[in-house]
């Protein structure tokens, strides 16, 4: 007679059946009792636990500013926080901030917020095109102010007030670096040699966007790449003066 090809299968499978058997029959005779005494679910306090604080705990202390990617400060001014001096007696100036609150809060309720969180500070402008109160105040009464700031959900972002100044112009001077329009021909037309290709720009419409546009109510940004090597991949703002 002739054998079965699926004979050795079947002899290995049956092993393999005679072994689970016992260990689950063990496990069985083990936890027969289970119904006597069954856990009970509901007396557990799952919402105590806080991964943050249970898992990734450690003893090393935080500085006074969050180094925290959520964090109502912006880079800017988390880092010049962080480098203030210790003494509240320094001779630290005023500085300016630009205070982003959400879209539904209201230019009032911005000025309410402001006046009920510092007490030396002064307004500078209460925008109307963006949701944003630009004030001077003191850095150290904003830094006494962080844990409240945090908690504020009407508070989207607190920037520092920078001033951005064109490459070419230094000392208040044009002089210095006059632009030689024979200095910037447009010579790289001819390295391409886009002048002999058949086109004109007829019916072409051409728009230059300025990087002041991300917050604009009429243009919804929903995500954005900065693609200048050497920069921050996420931070598409212009720091140079160029604009574009």
């Amino acid at each position: 007679m002739r054998k079965s090809r699926n004979a050795p299968l079947l002899f290995f499978i049956l092993i393999i059946s005679i072994q689970l058997i016992s260990v689950l029959g063990f496990g069985v005779f083990k936890n027969k009792d289970l119904t006597k005494n069954p856990i009970n679910i509901s007396n557990m306090d799952f919402l105590s636990f806080n991964p943050s604080k249970d898992i990734f705990s450690n003893d090393i202390g935080t500085t006074s500013v969050r180094n925290t990617e959520v964090s109502v400060f912006d880079d800017s001014i988390r880092n010049f926080l962080k480098i203030l001096p210790k003494s509240s007696h320094s001779n630290q100036k005023n500085i300016k901030i630009i205070i982003l609150f959400e879209e539904s809060t209201s230019k009032a309720k911005r000025l309410e917020l402001v006046s009920s969180l510092f007490e030396n500070y002064k307004i500078i402008s209460n925008y109307d095109l963006i949701p944003g109160t630009y004030i001077e105040v003191n850095p150290y009464e904003l830094l006494s102010k962080e844990s409240i700031l945090e908690g504020i959900n009407d508070i989207n972002k607190i920037y520092k007030s920078k001033i951005l100044e064109s490459p070419y112009i230094r000392e208040d001077s044009l002089q210095l670096n006059a632009l030689d329009k024979d200095s910037y021909t447009n010579w790289w037309i001819e390295a391409v040699g886009a002048e002999n290709l058949p086109y004109d720009g007829s019916g072409v419409r051409v728009a230059v966007v300025d990087t002041g546009i991300y917050n604009h109510p009429g243009l919804n940004i929903v995500a954005n790449q900065n693609f200048v090597f050497n920069e921050s991949d996420t931070n598409y703002n212009d720091d140079v003066g160029h604009g574009t």
